[in-house]
């Protein structure tokens, strides 16, 4: 849930957080309660606009401030928490998905490109049984997109960690543009142990979304790879062609063909060796 909150945040103030932005303050339950309860307030920023308390005791410090993240998104990002909590997540709970769900983050008045996949991770995702990482398909994807070889600055990523750089808890969050082939749009994954993981949850997360316009694209290409392929070996054999006819054919010898194919021309008689001409 704190992930959650934090791309929602990111997302509605289209920028990126900083740490200490969102402050979570634990603390033992009431007497007469075990546990931990949790407050969630905003910094001077007001990455989010109020505090938020955590639905009663939770049996750890990490899970309070979890249940005050959730609080927060269910008041402050309603539409979202409606699409977690109906999503068809498997069994650990929203944690689990690639990104945030495209519903919650339309939900934001944002167009976001950041289609979910099946679960299991890249294994699912287009061409995920290639043997390459989510960030090398995505250059190969980028490439059918622009028409072109991926130059420098046609792939951005953006990495951040949610409470702050270096953060070890919480991990790195990731999107990726492709400005050249939509500026507007950028696609997230989700929270990650490292940059790495998180830039390569990033472009699994493109990969999903842009899955039915790559493989057309690929398609395409492969058509006009055959329909070149087939135009150059046409080529080799006229050329081939051309090459044993010059190569067959002595001075004068159109002539007795186009005679011999005439009523009353000739008629070529012998085998092996010269031939020989006679009238019919």
């Amino acid at each position: 849930w704190k992930s959650k909150l934090c791309q929602a945040a990111c997302l509605r103030a289209k920028r990126s957080m900083a740490k200490g932005e969102l402050i979570y303050t634990v603390e033992p339950a009431p007497e007469g309660s075990s546990g931990y309860v949790c407050t969630l307030t905003p910094s001077e920023t007001n990455m989010i606009h109020g505090e938020h308390c955590s639905e009663g005791p939770a049996s750890s410090k990490r899970l309070a401030e979890h249940s005050a993240a959730k609080a927060a998104i269910q008041a402050e990002f309603p539409e979202m928490y409606q699409a977690i909590v109906n999503a068809p997540w498997p069994a650990g709970g929203p944690g689990h998905t690639m990104a945030v769900p495209p519903m919650a983050a339309a939900a934001l008045g944002r167009k976001r490109k950041m289609g979910m996949t099946e679960w299991g991770g890249a294994e699912a995702g287009w061409e995920a049984n290639d043997g390459r990482d989510g960030k090398s398909r995505l250059v190969h994807a980028a490439q059918l997109l622009l028409g072109r070889p991926v130059q420098k600055g046609d792939i951005v990523y953006e990495t951040f960690s949610p409470e702050g750089e270096g953060a070890t808890q919480s991990g790195f969050a990731s999107s990726v543009t492709i400005p050249g082939h939509d500026p507007e749009t950028a696609y997230e994954g989700q929270l990650s142990e490292s940059k790495k993981a998180a830039e390569s949850s990033a472009a699994e997360a493109a990969l999903a979304a842009l899955e039915e316009t790559v493989k057309s694209l690929e398609e395409e290409r492969k058509v006009k790879k055959s329909a070149e392929a087939k135009r150059k070996r046409e080529e080799q054999k006229q050329r081939l062609a051309a090459t044993k006819s010059a190569a067959g054919t002595g001075p004068g010898d159109h002539q007795h063909l186009a005679e011999a194919l005439q009523p009353g021309g000739f008629t070529a008689v012998g085998g092996v060796g010269p031939v020989s001409w006679e009238t019919s």
